[in-house]
C-alpha cells in the first residue's frame, strides 16, 4: 500500500506493509508493538543509550547486571518480559486516557494505536490526550526522527484503521511515477505500486 502524506504542505510517500496477527499472538495490535520494537535476544543500546533487550524492555538496574554479563532471554522468556512492559504501560496508559476522558467511545484499532504510543512512550503520555485530537496527538511526539515513521503509523491505525509498518519510498523517479498515480485518482489517495525495499533503522525505544 502506498500513502502519500501532505504534512506541513511537504508531499511524502510511504510504503506500508501489512501487519497481522500470527501464530504466536493472535493480537494484531500486541504484533504492531513487537514489529515496531523489533526483537533482540541479547543487550544493545536505543538511541538514547538505553540498555535494552527483547521487545523494546528497557533494562533496569537491578537487571543490568544480568542481562550485561553475556546473557541472553529466550522468546518465552521475552514474551513474559512483553507481557509486563505491556500492563504497566500500553493498559495503564489506556485507563487513565478512558479515566480522563469518560464520554470516549474507541474502536479496538484506535485503543491499539494509543497502546503502541504509550508502550513505546511511557503510560505518563496519556496525560497529553484530549477529545478533539483523534489522529492529530500522535503528531505531537514526532520530535524524534528516529520515531517519525511509528507515529506516523499510529495515526493511521486511529484514524483509518490500518495496521502497517511504514517505510519512506525515496528516488526521483519513483516519487514522480506515485506523484502522478496520485494526481490521476481521484477516488482514493491510496494506490499500490511495487513495493521497495525497507529502509533498515534501529527500533524505537520506550523513553521512560
Amino acid at each position: 500500500m502506498a500513502i502519500k502524506s501532505n504534512k506541513g504542505g511537504v508531499n511524502k510517500f510511504y510504503y506500508g506493509t501489512e501487519i497481522k496477527a500470527s501464530k504466536n499472538d493472535d493480537n494484531a495490535g500486541r504484533n504492531f508493538i513487537k514489529d515496531y520494537e523489533g526483537w533482540k535476544q541479547d543487550v544493545y543500546y536505543d538511541s538514547k543509550k538505553n540498555a535494552t533487550i527483547g521487545w523494546g524492555h528497557l533494562v533496569k538496574k537491578d537487571e543490568f547486571s544480568y542481562f550485561t554479563s553475556g546473557c541472553f532471554v529466550t522468546k518465552q522468556d521475552g514474551e513474559d518480559i512483553f507481557n509486563k512492559d505491556y500492563a504497566n504501560n500500553s493498559v495503564v496508559g489506556l485507563k487513565s486516557i478512558i479515566k480522563a476522558n469518560p464520554s470516549l467511545g474507541l474502536k479496538t484499532n484506535e485503543e491499539d494505536a494509543l497502546k503502541d504510543i504509550m508502550f513505546n512512550g511511557g503510560p505518563g503520555l496519556g496525560k497529553g490526550f484530549k477529545l478533539t485530537d483523534d489522529g492529530n496527538y500522535f503528531f505531537r511526539y514526532m520530535k524524534d526522527k528516529n520515531l517519525y515513521y511509528r507515529r506516523y503509523a499510529e495515526s493511521l491505525l486511529y484514524s483509518e484503521g490500518w495496521y502497517l509498518k511504514l517505510n519512506e519510498i525515496g528516488g526521483k523517479k519513483k516519487i514522480s511515477k506515485l506523484d502522478k498515480l496520485f494526481n490521476t485518482n481521484t477516488t482514493t489517495t491510496v494506490v499500490t505500486p511495487e513495493a521497495p525495499k525497507p529502509d533498515s533503522h534501529e527500533p524505537e525505544k520506550k523513553t521512560n
